[in-house]
């Protein structure tokens, strides 16, 4: 109690309230001088956290509960600390109060060696930090067609970033503000006339390995520079190819270049996506049984699954029993040129070719052939039912004069 303040003459029963904001500050008389009473608990999750202390002078009271606010403010408002540094405050306080230091000293301390250590590990190239990436999946048996995609992303990250730039330049932190950072950029001005499906794929593989920059401390959860990156998928109907194109697309391939065919009949009559045709060996198919295995390793969703050989493909698979993979992306793009396919991107007066065109022709065609037994086509190509309903239960449904000329192409004699 200060000199200045009357002692009171009779005790008060009930404590006077000095402060009514967070932490609130109460008084009331003890023998001849008033006890402060500093009450810092807070509701949290239904429970209450917090402390009190108490003063004998209302300057001490509000130096209590300036400190009680502070600490709480770090607690539960973070603010730029993240998570680790709260939790390494509070325990280094508790250690350091029997040396009389305060919880600023700890946090200057913890930020100054925090800083010392990121310069190490945000220094580790983009190169070095993919080959890592990489090899963790491989290690933990990814399938081959995620290590595949993987190193086509890295072949994009290090030909635009270059693969020597630490990776702590490409965090969301290490730009001034107001601008743009580098990542963000190249979504922006070398993807602009990318298909979104390739822009989105882009974008998952992007956060996958800022999301593994971050479990080894190299970024903050906060700068993966894909969290700022918004893209708007296109909802549309599956784009089909018609039946003369279909037939075209075969017999210009039987024409130029034989060793393609049997992955062109695969994607148009089996329904197979690009890669997992690419991906497919010729044991994989059971002439026999009339049957094609797709591995787990060579399937997107990472399931496996095996389907009918269907009359025209069987016949194309006999007539043309090897593929050639060397470049086949090369070579597809010319079989697709000489048929009048472009981008979408390209000339609207060209035939467009749209992603996975080949396969949703062969689900289309498919349901209209087996009276439309969605369960029956989710299995045969690898979806669930609810996907099946919702792109064909409503889409334009060929007649059964094109169903019959679509399962009536055959190789050349």
């Amino acid at each position: 109690m200060s000199k200045t303040e009357p002692t009171p003459k009779a005790m008060k029963v009930k404590p006077i309230l000095v402060d009514p904001k967070f932490p609130r500050i109460t008084k009331k008389l003890v023998g001849e001088k008033y006890l402060y009473s500093i009450n810092g608990r807070r509701m949290v999750r239904g429970e209450w956290i917090g402390e009190r202390r108490t003063a004998w002078t209302e300057a001490d009271a509000r130096k209590e509960a300036d400190t009680i606010r502070k600490k709480s403010d770090l607690k539960y408002n973070a603010g730029k600390y993240g998570h680790e540094t709260i939790v390494f405050v509070h325990r280094a306080e508790e250690k350091l109060k029997k040396y009389g230091l305060p919880i600023e000293k700890a946090l200057d301390e913890y930020l100054h060696f925090k800083e010392v250590e990121d310069r190490h590990y945000r220094s580790k190239t983009l190169e070095e930090v993919w080959n890592d990436f990489i090899n963790e999946h491989i290690k933990n048996g990814s399938s081959e067609h995620t290590v595949r995609t993987y190193h086509y992303t890295k072949k994009i990250m290090v030909n635009n970033f270059g693969g020597g730039t630490p990776i702590g330049l490409l965090a969301e932190k290490q730009i001034v503000l107001g601008e743009e950072n580098v990542v963000q950029k190249f979504f922006k001005t070398k993807l602009n006339k990318y298909h979104q499906n390739t822009k989105l794929n882009l974008k998952r593989n992007f956060n996958a390995f800022f999301n593994y920059c971050f479990r080894q401390r190299y970024i903050e959860r906060d700068e993966n520079p894909c969290l700022r990156i918004h893209i708007e998928p296109k909802k549309k109907e599956p784009s089909v190819l018609s039946v003369e194109d279909a037939e075209l697309l075969l017999r210009l391939t039987e024409q130029h270049d034989k060793g393609l065919v049997p992955f062109v009949a695969l994607m148009i009559f089996g329904g197979l996506r690009p890669t997992e045709a690419s991906l497919l060996k010729f044991d994989n198919i059971d002439f026999e049984n009339k049957q094609v295995l797709i591995s787990r390793s060579i399937s997107k969703v990472r399931r496996g699954r095996t389907f009918d050989l269907n009359t025209p493909l069987l016949e194309w698979l006999n007539r043309y029993p090897s593929f050639n993979k060397i470049n086949y992306r090369k070579r597809m793009d010319k079989i697709k040129q000489l048929a009048g396919f472009m981008s979408s991107d390209s000339n609207e007066k060209i035939k467009v070719w749209e992603p996975d065109i080949c396969r949703h022709t062969a689900i289309t065609m498919f349901l209209a052939n087996n009276n439309y037994q969605y369960g029956f086509a989710a299995n045969q190509f690898g979806n669930s039912e609810e996907v099946i309903r919702t792109y064909y239960e409503a889409f334009k449904r060929p007649s059964k004069e094109e169903v019959s000329r679509f399962y009536s192409i055959l190789p050349a004699a």
